[in-house]
């Protein structure tokens, strides 16, 4: 492993010292109070150190010369990769390029180490509710979940995080109280996580944080200012490919949501596929083998995500609409270790949308179109609704609230495109427990709701483009109950709607399937004089293992044929598969996307 692969723990040095600072006397943006954290009280238990301008930094001489030496940048490369790009950190580690200033200040924030000693940026690796000095160095204390859930119910869940994230201090009451859950000499005043004495942290200080920090939004509101939301290109296309073929274990219930894989998923390597290197891209990596990346659920697999990304869009640089779903960014468990239950607290929502919107910053203050989806993986069933009338009520009470938050987010961030939804308008009605028994016309009418609804709510707070997606017509997921009902599912007056096909099985199935999908989506579009884009569109293996086809073989074959019935089409999408084209299979596979699907983009 290279240096680099062994040294981001020197990035937590961050966290304990000053990051970033912000100046000027501009208003701030107009962000929507958020939900849990309505208030900001800095903490006074930790001393705040001296803030620098948030501009771009000037570098002494002596600071050049020490962010110059190989070596040191050789041991932050990871950080390199991730912030500047693989290439243009190629050309300053292994070639010798002088960096700019504007360089330099990034190469700063990505290793500042305290005063006389090292410290590490994986706070995971120390022992919860350790002793100082016995292996947590970027942290003085990681708190166990036992001494979380002990906290809890001595103040409550709410005084715990906001205490945690620097909205306050705690009181001396409060500190008492809590005094018997904690070990030793501590107390509740070493609960505050670091950042969250910091005004102005910087955006890659808090991207690798995120897992264990989400940041306030008056952290963030000194990143926001300027932010402008980027005209769309005629035709979209994405380069979110994953860099080896995710390959989920069998039998598993879901597939790789997000690039969120179930546990024992197979990285496969394909030789020879990538124009860059792979080796050099793990090297870059959190992970330490392409298996443990498949498989996730590892400290700072967050960060992998963005490094993939990065890798994949060198590789097309044509592609336009590059996406990283939201999901990737929320926290995948509570304070207890515990998934957050769905449907989503508010809390959790709000945290969520704060870990996202220090990537969507960094894209966009990096030139990127950003779409936003808050999706979840695996069930979508609102267990609270046994009826369409109880589901159409949470729809009122629960979802379009937090929807009407998400959208002023979206719209302070400046985001491109926005779908409120978390999954097809169809899928999510025929997920219900009570979908099977409703009507043809209770789905129909619950689906147009859920459709309208949400529409006419987030409307006056987002100016972007809102992205329905719907999935294949006449069988809503269920094909044993197919439901035709849902071609008339309307979507006229809005801007777009997005379709999903995935080809499966064989050549045969995957172009009867997509004859009589591709029909019905030409029926809508006229119907509704809407524009369409093929939001989902990738090839995973098991659909076609169970049918005995050789994916790997095979995929460059299905794939031209599907396209070339597409280009075909008398009203063409005005985009192809902005989510992402999942696995690539060959050096001709790869070839054939590049022919029939970038080029247009380029074009």
């Amino acid at each position: 492993m290279m240096l680099s692969k062994l040294i981001p723990l020197l990035l937590l040095a961050a966290t304990l010292m000053l990051l970033v600072g912000c100046g000027g006397d501009s208003q701030p943006p107009d962000i929507p109070t958020p939900l849990p954290l309505a208030t900001y009280t800095p903490v006074t238990s930790t001393p705040t150190p001296t803030a620098t301008p948030a501009s771009t930094p000037t570098a002494s001489e002596s600071e050049k010369k020490r962010t110059g030496s190989k070596l040191y940048l050789q041991s932050i490369a990871g950080c390199l990769d991730r912030v500047l790009g693989v290439a243009r950190a190629g050309e300053i580690v292994n070639v010798g390029q002088e960096p700019t200033e504007e360089e330099v200040g990034v190469i700063t924030d990505c290793s500042k180490p305290l005063a006389g000693e090292g410290a590490s940026n994986d706070t995971r690796r120390g022992t919860p509710d350790e002793a100082p000095g016995e292996g947590s160095r970027g942290r003085a204390w990681r708190i166990s979940p036992t001494t979380i859930a002990c906290v809890f119910d001595a103040i409550g869940k709410s005084a715990y995080r906001e205490i945690y994230n620097g909205v306050r201090s705690p009181s001396s009451t409060e500190v008492q109280t809590a005094q018997p859950c904690l070990p030793g000499s501590r107390s509740l005043n070493d609960v505050p996580h670091p950042l969250g004495a910091e005004q102005c942290p910087s955006l890659e200080i808090l991207q690798r944080n995120l897992e264990e920090y989400q940041p306030r939004w008056d952290q963030l509101e000194c990143h926001m200012e300027g932010l402008k939301r980027l005209p769309l290109p005629g035709f979209r296309t994405s380069a979110r490919i994953n860099p080896v073929v995710l390959m989920e274990p069998p039998g598993a219930k879901i597939g790789c949501q997000g690039l969120l894989c179930p546990e024992g998923t197979e990285g496969v390597v394909i030789k020879d596929l990538w124009n860059g290197d792979l080796d050099v891209l793990l090297e870059s990596m959190e992970a330490e083998s392409w298996e443990e990346f498949a498989g996730g659920r590892y400290p700072n697999e967050i960060l992998d995500h963005v490094t993939s990304l990065q890798f994949t869009e060198a590789e097309f640089p044509s592609a336009n609409f590059t996406y990283l779903p939201s999901n990737v960014f929320r926290p995948k468990t509570d304070e207890l270790g515990e998934q957050p239950p769905f449907p989503i607290t508010d809390y959790w929502h709000d945290a969520g949308l704060r870990a996202f919107a220090v990537h969507a910053i960094l894209r966009k203050r990096a030139g990127h179109i950003t779409p936003m989806e808050f999706g979840f993986g695996g069930s979508k069933d609102i267990t609270a609704a046994k009826t369409p009338e109880e589901f159409r009520s949470w729809i009122d009470e629960i979802f379009i609230p937090q929807k009407i938050y998400e959208a002023k987010i979206a719209e302070t961030l400046k985001i491109e495109t926005y779908k409120p939804w978390m999954t097809e308008i169809d899928v999510w009605v025929m997920d219900q427990s009570w979908a099977l028994e409703a009507s043809d016309q209770e789905l129909l009418e619950t689906g147009q709701y859920l459709l309208d609804a949400v529409v006419a709510a987030v409307r006056p707070h987002f100016k972007g483009r809102i992205t329905p997606h719907t999935w294949q017509h006449g069988s809503a997921v269920h094909e044993g109950h197919p439901r035709p009902i849902w071609k008339e599912l309307t979507f006229k007056g809005l801007d777009e709607v997005g379709v999903t096909y995935f080809p499966r099985c064989d050549m045969e199935t995957t172009m009867a399937d997509a004859r009589v999908q591709f029909e019905a989506i030409m029926e809508m579009v006229k119907r509704d004089s809407i524009p369409w884009v093929i939001s989902e569109m990738d090839t995973n293996h098991r659909g076609f293992a169970y049918c005995g086809t050789d994916i790997f073989d095979q995929a460059d074959e299905i794939w031209s044929a599907v396209l070339d019935l597409i280009s075909e089409l008398e009203i063409q999408p005005i985009g192809i598969s902005t989510k992402g084209f999942g696995n690539i299979y060959s050096k001709e596979h790869k070839a054939v996307l590049e022919e029939k699907v970038f080029s247009r983009s380029a074009d």
